[in-house]
């Protein structure tokens, strides 16, 4: 009988995890702007909770200039803090169909 009344939430939550996407961001600081870019974030789409909430590791962020990344990997502190992550809600709802 429990069994029952559980298998309806089982079968409508729906979760999405993705080791492979893309991620961007902008930077603009004085004299100069620019943006990175990375092919290899990790994540999950939860439609049961409306979450999203992925993570990409900074050394996998790339401008194309060897030395400015290099000097972005020192300005985060990318030994101590290797990841960079994002946890949020949809605020929206999502209709499959």
């Amino acid at each position: 009988m429990l069994c029952c009344f559980l298998l309806p939430s089982w079968t409508t939550a729906q979760a999405f995890k993705s080791k492979a996407g893309y991620v961007e961001f902008y930077s603009k600081v004085p004299l100069h702007s620019f943006t990175r870019k990375s092919h290899h974030p990790v994540g999950k789409i939860s439609l049961q909770d409306s979450t999203v909430d992925f993570y990409v590791d900074v050394h996998t962020l790339k401008t194309g200039i060897g030395m400015r990344d290099r000097d972005m990997l020192e300005t985060l502190n990318a030994e101590k803090y290797p990841f960079a992550d994002f946890y949020g809600k949809l605020i929206t709802s999502y209709n499959a169909s």
